[in-house]
């Protein structure tokens, strides 16, 4: 088929052609993870699909517990998952975009983010969309012939990330509630070659931290799991939207040691001051020493021109 916008091609097999109804886009769209959030479960189980997309020039391979697969191995597309399937975004004018791929809400899947098929690095971001919750990984520097793998759990608590060479990256996860929800961001964590970083956010059903002997907090952490790699520093952003409206938390510039993790205490955090900070020396299960960190929304930093 030619016209102005260039030829275009495709068959059975190679799902570039598509017809759509006009009549599809008077309809309200149907949100395929949706469900009606409780303070108990973000997972209603009239839910039963995830979604992956991906950002930018790459291709994702994503298998499950069992080893099937779907997407693409090199330039060739497979899928071996049952009740698994990809959606080709509405698109056009010659710009090739990754297809939508919708999962069974059963296991976490290891997704394969593969720079094989480049010619050149690319900055991409892969995301989950499940009932209750978005998860990221963006900023994401893809090299060609380099691999990352990265597993989202299916309720959308964790993530866990091993690139195939070192770099920066920004770990996002949002949860949903019925009287609140929060925003979770972790901007410039530095990741070794072949390491695995793991950001978690607990909701207040695991033990409680102990420090100086005493248990601290709530049970609602942001744990930046950093035991395998390097040092390095991040930026923390946090929101939370309830009843008192959104609220924001910022710090910038928080330094991580190697081998330590990270225990960010979202659950006692007032709305607008500072949130306490516990750190784990070496990953070995306690904690050593215990930080506040300012709440450095909304402030201005010099130098600052204006002309």
């Amino acid at each position: 088929m030619g016209g102005v916008l260039g030829t275009w091609s495709g068959n059975v097999y190679s799902y570039t052609l598509g017809a759509i109804p006009i009549s599809i886009y008077a309809q309200q769209p149907q949100c395929p993870w949706c469900g009606v959030a409780s303070s108990v479960s973000r997972a209603p189980k009239a839910a039963s699909f995830q979604q992956v997309w991906l950002t930018g020039q790459s291709h994702l391979l994503l298998t499950d517990s069992e080893g099937r697969r779907i997407g693409y191995v090199g330039d060739q597309f497979v899928n071996e998952i049952p009740g698994a399937f990809r959606s080709v975004p509405v698109g056009g004018l010659g710009v090739s975009q990754e297809p939508i791929y919708s999962l069974p809400l059963t296991t976490t899947y290891a997704i394969l983010l593969s720079g094989q098929t480049l010619t050149q690095t690319q900055t991409v971001g892969v995301a989950q969309f499940g009932p209750g919750y978005a998860i990221s990984a963006d900023d994401v520097t893809l090299n060609p012939s380099t691999n990352d793998t990265l597993t989202f759990a299916p309720d959308g608590t964790q993530m866990t990330y091993r690139p195939g060479n070192s770099k920066s990256i920004t770990m996002t996860l949002a949860l949903d509630c019925s009287s609140e929800s929060n925003q979770f961001k972790i901007k410039g964590a530095d990741i070794s070659s072949g390491k695995v970083t793991t950001v978690t956010v607990t909701t207040g059903n695991v033990a409680r931290l102990v420090f100086s002997n005493r248990q601290v907090g709530n049970g609602n952490f942001l744990v930046f799991n950093n035991k395998e790699t390097n040092g390095g520093a991040y930026d923390l952003e946090m929101s939370r939207v309830g009843t008192a409206g959104e609220r924001k938390f910022a710090h910038f510039g928080i330094v991580v040691s190697a081998t330590d993790t990270h225990y960010v205490d979202y659950g006692t955090w007032d709305g607008t001051g500072p949130v306490t900070l516990y750190i784990d020396r070496g990953s070995k299960g306690t904690i050593d020493e215990t930080r506040p960190l300012s709440n450095q929304a909304n402030q201005l930093f010099l130098p600052f021109i204006i002309r």
